[in-house]
This record gives C-alpha cells, structure tokens and sequence, in this order.
C-alpha cells in the first residue's frame, strides 16, 4: 500500500490500542473493506456478509466479487454463533463482520433519549405521536414499552413521515401506525382518537435554538417572524394533542430550543388556559436538566447533549 513514516508509525498505534497484530490504513472505508476480501478471497471462494453491510460494501460483493466467481450469502445481523455455523462450507474463506452494522440501531442526541422516556408510557399504552417526523423519538417509545404499545405516528411533511415504515420494520417495531395530516384539518384526521390516548407526544416544531452548537447556520435563519409562527403552531398543537389525552392521561411538549417563549412561556400560558390540567415533576434521572417553570430545560454546557425543552402534563380525570 506504500505510505511514509508517519503513515506506518499511526498503523502501528492503531494496532496497539486496538490489541492487534498489525493495521493498515487506507483512503476511504469502501478500500478498508474492500482490501482484505480482495486479500483473502479467490475465486470458488465462499464469503459471509451481514445483511446489514455498508452499501458499496454489498455492491462490491454484488458486483464485482460475483464477476471474479466469489459467492457471498447474506446473514442476519443478529445471527448467533450456531447460525453462523450452520452457513459456513469448506470453501468459506471469509466471514465478515459490521460493528456498528448499517440500519441495525438508531442514533439519537441524549436530549431525544431523554424526551422518550419522559413520556413515561409502558406497555399496553396508547400513544399519539403528534409531530413524529422521520420517527426517531416514536422508535424509542416503541423500543421504551418492549414494542408491547399501540403508537399512532403522524406529521403533515409526507417525506419525513415516509422515513418511518422502513425504519420501524427494521426495528422490529411492528405496533406502529403512521397517519400523514393535512395542516389545518389535523383535529379532524384525528377525531377517532379523541379523548382516547393515554399518551400523547407533542414534539412542535421551533426555532431549533437548541441545536446552534452543530447546526450554527440556524441562528442566522431566525427571524422574529418566523420564531412568531412557531410559537402559534406550538399553542395549536398543544390544544389538538390535548383533545386526544384521555382522562388522567399524560401529555408531553418538547421542544429542540432554549428560547423561553417557546419553552417555559409556551406551557405556562396552555395551563392558564385549561384549568385542571397539571405539570408533573421528578420524572427525570438525578442530576439531568434544570427547572425552567412548570418543565426542564436541557443545555450543552450542563447536560451535555442539544438544548432541550421539556414538560409533561397530566389531563384532569
């Protein structure tokens, strides 16, 4: 492969923290896959890929690899140590292995893990998801009640909302239902479900304030006016997820934001408006968020992870 002095010095590193005889260091991560099948493999040889492979890694073993006579069966990422066995031949000369293997896991910032949990929702509940997106918190809802919990995920943006499907089958989260929402007839769409969940998630839309650390182009994009138009999407939004929380039910508002007009503010004003209801507090590990009025806010510097807001409801019974 070449390379100079420092090239060979950090493989030799590389190979001492990770406990290995020896280490080389390519260009790209097709060639760190790509150059030990080519090593190892010949044709009539045999090889074992997760199902879950990095993409031009199965292309290259589509294509390339078959052109050259090498066959490559496909395992499930999960397979244990006796269906590995149960796969190999004589002429298996490579058995490759993914960690993190491609589509097998979700990656989450620890404010959204957060949220999920807040919830609270256990198994046999039934869960509205009320700006679901592409559905990362309602995967950790479902993963968080052991998949044992009806879940409604909707959203008006059909893009994000068609991201959902795919990712729960994978998951194995098979208790989900996505329902795409016209803006302005959401309370209609969702009639069937008034006054019946014993969850709903209101992830509102906003500023995104929380997420100026590695998103810092965002700030330059906040106008007065559009920070005015989420903040009445997220009252209305939090009037429609309250109509569908049955009685003594829990609704939970977030926000990926710092900003106290759509954290602190924005509840404060729903709970003047709607006698009975109640914030809930304690609900967080020890030691995670701050009080910020009837909620918790997340930051950077405290918590470690986005800014983040956060307060959970309890509908009169």
């Amino acid at each position: 492969l070449g390379g100079s002095q420092t090239h060979w010095a950090l493989e030799d590193l590389m190979a001492e923290v990770e406990g290995g005889t020896h280490c080389a260091v390519v260009s790209s991560g097709l060639a760190a896959v790509t150059t030990p099948l080519l090593a190892y493999l010949s044709a009539g040889d045999h090889c074992l890929m997760p199902d879950s492979v990095y993409g031009p890694a199965r292309n290259f073993c589509d294509g390339f690899l078959t052109r050259f006579g090498v066959e490559t069966t496909y395992y499930h990422p999960t397979i244990d140590e006796a269906g590995i066995a149960k796969l190999m031949r004589p002429n298996t000369k490579v058995v490759y292995t993914e960690s993190p293997g491609s589509h097998t896991f979700e990656v989450q910032d620890a404010a959204s893990q957060y949220a999920a949990a807040a919830l609270g929702a256990e198994a046999g509940a039934r869960i509205v998801d009320l700006c679901a997106g592409g559905g990362g918190k309602t995967l950790a809802i479902a993963s968080l009640t052991g998949n044992a919990a009806d879940i409604l995920a909707c959203d008006v943006n059909r893009a994000r909302l068609q991201q959902l499907s795919p990712r729960a089958e994978r998951a194995g989260a098979t208790r989900i239902e996505t329902r795409l929402l016209d803006p302005g007839k959401e309370a209609a769409m969702l009639a069937g479900w008034c006054g019946k969940a014993t969850h709903v998630f209101v992830d509102a839309p906003c500023s995104g304030s929380g997420t100026w650390r590695r998103s810092p182009e965002l700030r330059w994009r906040l106008t007065p006016a559009r920070l005015d138009r989420h903040m009445a999407d997220q009252a209305n939004l939090l009037v429609i997820g309250a109509d569908l929380v049955a009685p003594g039910g829990k609704l939970l508002y977030a926000v990926c934001s710092i900003i106290a007009r759509e954290g602190r503010a924005q509840v404060q004003a729903f709970l003047d408006r709607h006698r009975g209801w109640t914030a809930d507090s304690g609900y967080l590990p020890a030691g995670i968020g701050r009080t910020a009025g009837a909620g918790y806010l997340f930051t950077p510097a405290h918590d470690r992870c986005d800014g983040f807001f956060l307060a959970r409801l309890t509908a009169p019974c």
